[in-house]
């Protein structure tokens, strides 16, 4: 498990890439870590770790983690965009709950394709985020200690905000969102850099 609050490099996984034979992984790597390194939000500990039932991914050309306001304006094409990713599970609906340090939201439900699950948390996460930023809700409920403070909800950068996967626990989809480490650490937040095991 990626360890939430710290920095990690996306990986491209390159299955889902067209590569030129002149470009090699290595070349991507460093790409990585000059653009593409995140800080993965913290979640409730109900809704962390690898006791999850099932998991979405979401990637843009083999990258995890497209940005949230290109999903809300469905300005990407995701890898698997039509898949059905509920079918198999039988369900006419379902729901996901938004989770950020300190805050509580309510869950909702629509039966959707992979595609159109990520532009609906994208837009409702964007809009509450910018919502709350412009003063049109008041703040939920907050647990002010070391975490929440670290992760204001209104101060945010919301176009440095990535949907990397929804994990579903309890009856509930949970999405996994990560940060830009670049705009997490504009906060004076000291984030170490954490580089994915390569064997």
């Amino acid at each position: 498990m990626l360890t939430p609050g710290q920095a990690h490099v996306l990986v491209p996984n390159t299955a889902l890439m067209n590569l030129p034979a002149s470009v090699t992984l290595s070349d991507f790597e460093l790409a990585a870590v000059k653009k593409d390194v995140v800080v993965y939000v913290p979640r409730l500990p109900e809704y962390s770790g690898k006791d999850h039932l099932a998991s979405i991914t979401f990637s843009v050309q083999g990258m995890p983690g497209p940005y949230l306001k290109q999903l809300a304006k469905d300005r990407v094409t995701m890898n698997g965009a039509d898949d059905d990713v509920f079918s198999h599970f039988g369900w006419k609906t379902t729901k996901f709950q938004f989770d950020w340090p300190g805050l509580s939201f309510p869950p909702n439900g629509k039966p959707l394709t992979r595609r159109d699950f990520a532009i609906d948390i994208a837009i409702r996460v964007t809009r509450y985020i910018t919502d709350i930023r412009r003063g049109k809700h008041p703040t939920p409920r907050e647990v002010r200690d070391e975490m929440s403070r670290k992760w204001d909800i209104r101060k945010v950068d919301v176009s440095s905000l990535r949907l990397i996967s929804v994990n579903y626990y309890k009856k509930v989809w949970i999405p996994v969102l990560a940060l830009d480490a670049v705009a997490y650490d504009n906060g004076g937040n000291g984030v170490p850099i954490s580089f994915p095991d390569t064997e």
